[in-house]
């Protein structure tokens, strides 16, 4: 090794053993201009490592800065690259000499480096990682006290070298200073390097505000959590009807242990007792004792006595004299045996006909007649098994009743049989079954099993789905005047369901729910009054919609309390009131609606007709989300997303439950699924899953998936790129009103995306967009008048319009609202209001007004001179790529404006303003090679000497 006396620094000459068969060792010496380029740029790059703030463009600014070292100083990467991997520095015989304790790699974090981005080499990732582990492995450092690790990190894996990497470029401690410094840049730049690689995503979302890029997509609270309005449904629960009428609330619980009817055989003893207690004119006795002379339990059969007793047991109630003789003639039949006279029996008891009413006696008369085989008996006694009247509720017999009335060909059992199989009531579930039973009672014309066909058919229950059968079927009993039925029929007509939707057969889908409503039918009244809310098929009324919803809500038909709520709030017919639309949604919640109660949750979180509740509305939002809705899983995903209602964020827990709801088909939470998989919230970044969430949710009518799949294919984010198809879903999204896919469709036209240039249609979509408040579009729209755009010139309507994006927040508009009185626009010349506007701007992250702002700085405009803050800026200003920024900071380099001069970072900046065309660079770079080359070459020269 050649050391200078002069001058005690660490110096790159090396010795180097190379083992051959004639085990010869060889010299090499390093140039010294070379040891001091390879020091410097070592040094350089990690002092501007240091100070990088925008991660966003960090490896493609350091890429092209590191080019223009070499190449302003003439400069051979792939020289140097192969100079640091090749050559050794008392590396291979290390293990050799013991003396040799303070070994260190000081370059393989900017061998890394070229190997990530190829620069004097082929690109190799595995490679570069390799470099940048040997870096940080503090195996690889000295252990001298002046070596303080407080980054010590137990977490990095061991690192086996490929066997290529078996020779690195090692240095010896010749100064401690610059030992160490050289050392802990490498360290430093490794470290860096390391973290991009496996964090780079998590390092520049965290540096972005993330309620700012929430915001810039309408990925917010108010947008997110809107009111919902219940659309035009179809009765699917006529069946849950049917099984509520089967198994009713009431259970009567009656003990029959004591009843005459379940004992075939009683003592003497019993008899007499039974006869004195009717003789003291007990009633139930004296029915009691009426079946005993029917039946001959206890004594003889004597059918005259029976019926004597029987009518003395009611001689205390008041029969219908007008039908005395109908109640006597059937008395006597049913206690001659006759089935369906006992069936009659039992319905006046029922009933209450003709005689007052009495379920137990209804039971023990269906019970006889059900005996006899009577098959209507046998489905009314079923029913009372099944819901508790007059005798212990009993799934299971009321199943083997409604069996035998089935198989004895009574409709209404083979109906109500089908239903038991659908819903698992005393025997198993068995669709098929089902299906089957309700076709035997359909082909027997009972409307009720049609219109449960008809279910069967639209949902695919027992046999494979036939939209056009279950329309068929609901045109047929509509036709009889069916009102579930009818409004079944608005509903396929609205929705195209088993027949073609058009305009015109609007016509048909509101006749179909004023009948259906004329009739009583609350599901048609609720669908009745969306029908003139919306103007379907009738002139839109509003207070005619209210009318019918609330006709519909007060029969608790939840929906129609739902959106009288939504009415209410939006001054839908009616003056605005939040208070009457909180009651509302709060009816709507207790009739079980899930919408309602997603709507109360609103209305908690937001104070509509109640105080803010922020852990009221994450609880509703929890148990509608728990029953299955997939709108409210959607709103309990936001909720863990920004800590509404709950301790903590939980982002983790938020994507979970938009997967949820995505798979319930919530198209909500389906384009929020896609929002996580494209920005890693939750989850891994997956632009492909993202893409294809964003797809399914377009498709379903989601006018921000719309605009987000757009952008997909603008851009080749997890798709293929189609500027195309970007247009066309631009198209479909702003031509439903959703701002933004109006102001990208205004973009696309103006710069002729997937169509042809027409600045008058990019006018008319960016006014459409800014008349909805998009800050971005007003800005835009404001460029369109300054510029003349699609329009006539008008510097008026260019200041109002960036006045207002910018008064929005648009970092753009705030900029070019600065322009405008930095320049007299409209308005007089005011550098302080500039100023304010820039600095706003600036600190959004905008790279114009970056520049501006250092300008301002520079120069004292509206603020006081202050160089060191106008090279702050101009560097933010270049770090976000602005041509201007480029060349600004060249001038701050090259005149030493808040910086010490340095031609060579000059140069850099200069060049980088030229590549992006501003033409002044060329004039600089041409001065300082002119003027300057000698220069910098004598100083090069007398660096080298002294060093």
């Amino acid at each position: 090794m050649s050391n200078n006396n002069n001058n005690n620094k660490t110096d790159l000459s090396i010795t180097t053993t190379t083992k051959d068969i004639s085990h010869t060792t060889t010299t090499i010496i390093i140039n010294s201009k070379d040891e001091i380029f390879l020091k410097k740029i070592l040094k350089d790059f990690h002092n501007k490592i240091i100070k990088t703030e925008d991660f966003n463009n960090f490896e493609k600014f350091f890429v092209e800065w590191m080019k223009l070292k070499f190449e302003i100083n003439e400069k051979d990467p792939k020289k140097f690259f192969d100079l640091m991997k090749d050559l050794k520095f008392y590396y291979d015989n290390n293990n050799n000499n013991k003396n040799n304790n303070n070994n260190f790699i000081w370059f393989t974090s900017l061998m890394g480096f070229f190997y990530q981005f190829g620069i004097g080499c082929m690109m190799n990732e595995k490679s570069a990682l390799d470099l940048y582990f040997l870096s940080v492995n503090k195996k690889n450092h000295n252990d001298d006290d002046d070596y303080d690790d407080d980054d010590d990190d137990d977490e990095i894996p061991s690192l086996t070298l490929n066997d290529d990497f078996n020779n690195k470029l090692c240095l010896t401690e010749e100064n401690r200073n610059e030992f160490n410094l050289l050392k802990n840049n490498n360290i430093i730049i490794g470290k860096y390097f390391l973290s991009l690689y496996y964090y780079k995503d998590i390092i520049i979302f965290n540096t972005i505000n993330m309620m700012k890029i929430l915001k810039d997509n309408e990925f917010n609270i108010d947008k997110q959590m809107e009111l919902q309005e219940e659309h035009i449904c179809i009765n699917n629960n006529i069946i849950q009807d049917s099984i509520k009428k089967l198994k009713s609330e009431e259970n009567t619980n009656y003990n029959m242990n004591n009843s005459i009817i379940n004992k075939k055989k009683i003592s003497k003893k019993e008899f007499e007792n039974i006869k004195q207690s009717a003789l003291k004119g007990n009633s139930k006795a004296q029915y009691n004792l009426g079946i005993c002379y029917m039946d001959g339990i206890g004594t003889t059969k004597n059918k005259i006595k029976a019926f004597e007793w029987f009518l003395k047991s009611e001689n205390k109630y008041t029969i219908n004299k007008n039908k005395n003789d109908e109640f006597n003639l059937n008395l006597k039949l049913a206690i001659s045996g006759n089935a369906d006279a006992q069936n009659n029996l039992a319905d006046y008891y029922e009933n209450g006909k003709i005689i007052n009413k009495n379920e137990k006696k209804a039971f023990e008369w269906y019970f006889k007649s059900a005996k006899n085989g009577n098959s209507l008996a046998q489905n009314n006694l079923a029913t009372f098994y099944l819901n508790g009247i007059g005798i212990d509720k009993n799934e299971k017999k009321a199943f083997e009743w409604y069996l035998k009335s089935a198989e004895n060909g009574n409709s209404l059992a083979q109906n109500n049989l089908a239903i038991c199989y659908l819903n698992s009531i005393g025997i198993d579930k068995n669709e098929k079954l089902a299906f089957d039973w309700f076709s035997k009672s359909a082909s027997k014309q009972n409307n009720l099993a049609e219109f449960n066909l008809a279910y069967c058919y639209l949902n695919g229950i027992g046999t494979i789905k036939s939209k056009k059968n279950a329309f068929n079927l609901y045109l047929k009993l509509g036709n009889l005047g069916q009102k579930d039925a009818q409004n079944n029929l608005g509903y396929c007509y609205y929705y195209g369901v088993g027949t073609h939707k058009s305009y015109y057969i609007n016509d048909d889908v509101f006749k179909s729910f004023f009948e259906s409503a004329s009739k009583g039918c609350d599901v048609g009244k609720f669908n009745l009054g969306y029908c003139f809310k919306n103007g379907i098929g009738i002139e839109k009324d509003e207070v005619y919609a209210l009318e019918s919803y609330l006709e519909a809500a007060e029969s608790e038909n939840s929906m129609a309390q739902n959106n009288l709520g939504y009415c209410y709030y939006y001054g839908i017919g009616t003056n605005k009131n939040e208070k009457e639309a909180f009651e509302w949604y709060l009816k709507s919640t207790k009739s079980g609606n899930l919408i309602g109660q997603i709507n109360l949750g609103i209305c908690y979180l937001k104070g509509i007709g109640i105080d803010k509740d922020e852990v009221k509305a994450f609880d509703l939002y929890s148990k509608s989300a728990h029953a299955g809705n997939g709108l409210a899983q959607n709103f309990l995903a936001t909720c863990y997303l920004y800590g509404i209602g709950i301790n903590i964020k939980d982002e983790k827990k938020a994507f979970e439950w938009y997967l949820t709801s995505a798979f319930t088909k919530c198209d909500k939470g389906r384009y929020n699924l896609g929002y996580c998989y494209e920005n890693g919230i939750g989850t891994c970044k997956d632009e492909k899953e993202a893409a294809k969430w964003y797809l399914k949710s377009a498709k379903a009518g989601n006018l921000m998936a719309q605009n987000n799949i757009a952008n997909c294919y603008l851009n080749g984010i997890g798709i293929d790129k189609n500027n195309n198809k970007a247009f066309e879903w631009y198209k479909t999204s702003a031509e439903k009103g959703c701002i933004l896919g109006q102001y990208y469709l205004g973009y696309c036209y103006e710069n002729g995306i997937g169509t042809v240039k027409d600045q008058k249609k990019a006018f008319e979509w960016y006014f459409k967009s800014a008349e909805g408040e998009n800050p971005k579009a007003q800005n835009d729209l404001g460029d369109c008048y300054h510029y003349g755009i699609g329009t006539d010139k008008n510097e008026k309507e260019a200041f109002d319009w960036y006045m207002k994006s910018a008064i929005a927040g648009c970092a753009k508009g705030q900029c070019n609202l600065g322009y405008c009185y930095d320049n007299g626009i409209n308005t007089n010349v005011n550098n302080g209001k500039a100023f304010e506007w820039y600095l706003k701007a600036a600190e959004s992250g905008n790279a114009s007004a970056q520049n501006n702002l250092g300008f301002c700085y520079q120069y004292g405009k509206g603020v006081k001179l202050d160089y060191k803050k106008a090279f702050e800026w101009y560097t933010k200003s270049s770090n976000n790529e602005n041509a201007y920024g480029y060349f600004n900071l060249g001038e701050c380099y090259y005149g030493g404006i808040g910086i010490d001069k340095n031609l060579e970072e000059a140069i850099i900046w200069y060049k980088k303003a030229l590549n992006n065309g501003i033409k002044n660079a060329e004039i600089k770079l041409n001065n300082i090679y002119s003027l300057y080359k000698t220069k910098l070459t004598i100083e090069k020269i007398e660096r080298i000497e002294t060093s």
